[in-house]
């Protein structure tokens, strides 16, 4: 114990940092991923329904009621170029998400009382979801915040205890409650936990940030996230369009399966997301100082490490979807392996447009958004009444196919001909992933054969274990530190004035 506190000690600061991040965000989504055996027990597939439609909405509306800000590409290009002023910033950027939800939400309510129900989403629950959007991305700015100056200590304490009251808290209501609506009140009681942690954080950005210069942000934050709206509705759709049509085009209970089939994917998703988090900033401080080799060695390894996280999940599916759910859901396994391989290219898809973003190259990003959903909702309107949900989930593994090969399109647009990733390996990669993936549903009849090449993937794992968390590492580039933390006035980006 004292020789591992001794290393904590000694590492820098930035790789205690990506560690803490990494294990809070994993954390995040592993709460959310252990509650689903639970939740699946006590409601319904009807009342699981209610969950699955009100969470693909949400991905929708949040589009237009924040601008897309509290997605990662726009709002840590704003981090990046107004180092010295993130207080302002951040204060700006959540009041303009502000007044546009407010706005938003009111055309969405007079717009419902004429529609009817065609959202599929109930009164109360679009006002459960305005008040989510209104107060939560305080929370969401402020810990990314914190990833970029590698505070982590009450970010970790804050992430993890929102996740685990608000689970703790949703299964209690759910348990005590006696009625039909069940679904709704495990949206309520899990939300208005997120949206007490986040209240604080609210008030203290504008706290902090209020100034006369507040207005003086959103022309450029407009400039770069307005046509970015396109690629961000897109990529909501498309993330969301198998489930809402398969509520409507499937009986009752098949969306319900389809998302239990989502969160067998999620545990590889989830590992991803927790390195992405700290590989952005990383990725963003190399191409500061034009020191490309260190991006591409640690993006090649945590892709070749995500693979083998991608193969071991669809190996072991049958036995997660047993974990995770009664037998009504099992038929669902067979819809995993295309699911694990989609979590594998959304991670390769993300390493182009992290340098599409930093170039804020931001027409094509959206172009290639729209073309793999219009794909994907096509492909879904021909395969749903046939496959139902197998159907849906290899439409998005087609879908999400092209939308690689267009942003690695993208890619070379914006890095101009600079050679930061070795691609032809990356795609060798994605190839071996994706293959294995899809193979593994061929071994569902043996449990023998699946573990022996789970241990196999297992010992792969370990092998390589230094070599990854050595990855994490790294230390802030010091080279070019003038040029890094004081932009010149010659070359401002982001409309920043000179009392930068």
């Amino acid at each position: 114990m004292k020789s591992v506190l001794s290393r904590w000690r000694n590492m820098p600061v930035s790789a205690r940092s990506a560690i803490i991040f990494v294990i809070s965000s994993f954390a995040l989504k592993g709460i959310a991923f252990l509650t689903t055996p639970i939740f699946t027990r006590l409601l319904s597939q009807e009342q699981y329904d209610v969950i699955t439609t009100y969470g693909a909405w949400t991905t929708i509306l949040e589009v237009f009621a924040l601008l897309g800000m509290t997605s990662a590409g726009v709002f840590n290009v704003g981090l990046n170029d107004y180092k010295g002023r993130r207080d302002s910033y951040i204060a700006s950027v959540l009041l303009l998400c502000n007044l546009v939800t407010i706005v938003f939400f009111v055309g969405v309510f007079a717009v419902k009382q004429w529609v009817g129900d065609t959202f599929s989403v109930s009164n109360n629950l679009l006002f459960l979801m305005f008040m989510n959007m209104l107060f939560h991305p305080a929370h969401v700015f402020w810990i990314t915040r914190q990833k970029y100056e590698y505070k982590y200590k009450l970010a970790f304490v804050l992430t993890v205890g929102a996740a685990v009251l608000s689970q703790l808290f949703s299964i209690l209501c759910v348990t005590f409650y006696d009625g039909t609506n069940a679904g709704e009140v495990k949206l309520w009681s899990m939300t208005l936990v997120n949206i007490a942690f986040s209240l604080p954080l609210y008030f203290y950005i504008y706290g902090k940030g209020l100034s006369k210069k507040i207005f003086s942000y959103w022309k450029p934050i407009l400039l770069l996230a307005l046509p970015l709206l396109p690629h961000y509705l897109a990529q909501h759709v498309m993330s969301s369009a198998d489930r809402i049509m398969l509520e409507s085009m499937m009986p009752e209970g098949v969306a319900a399966i389809y998302a239990v089939v989502a969160n067998v994917g999620m545990i590889a998703s989830l590992i991803w997301t927790s390195v992405n988090a700290s590989l952005v900033p990383f990725t963003f401080d190399k191409l500061n100082v034009k020191d490309h080799k260190p991006i591409n060695r640690t993006v090649i390894l945590l892709l070749a490490f995500f693979a083998v996280a991608c193969v071991g999940v669809s190996l072991i599916a049958p036995e997660i979807m047993k974990i995770l759910a009664p037998e009504s859901y099992y038929g669902g396994v067979y819809a995993v392996p295309p699911v694990a391989a989609v979590a594998f290219l959304t991670a390769l898809y993300n390493v182009y447009a992290n340098v599409e973003f930093y170039h804020k190259k931001t027409g094509f990003i959206a172009l290639s958004t729209i073309v793999a959903t219009i794909i994907n909702i096509g492909l879904n309107w021909w395969l749903i009444p046939k496959y139902s949900y197998v159907g849906a989930a290899y439409t998005t593994l087609i879908s999400y196919s092209v939308l690689v090969l267009m942003h690695y399109l993208g890619y070379k647009r914006a890095a101009k001909g600079k050679k930061i990733y070795n691609n032809a390996l990356i795609f060798l990669l994605a190839l071996v992933c994706v293959g294995l993936c899809l193979l593994s549903s061929l071994l569902y009849f043996s449990i023998a054969i699946r573990y022996v090449l789970v241990g196999l993937v297992l010992l792969v794992a370990i092998w390589k274990r230094k070599t990854i968390l050595n990855l994490l590492k790294r230390k802030k580039p010091t080279a070019k530190k003038s040029q890094e933390n004081i932009p010149t006035a010659e070359a401002l980006p982001m409309g920043e004035d000179k009392e930068a």
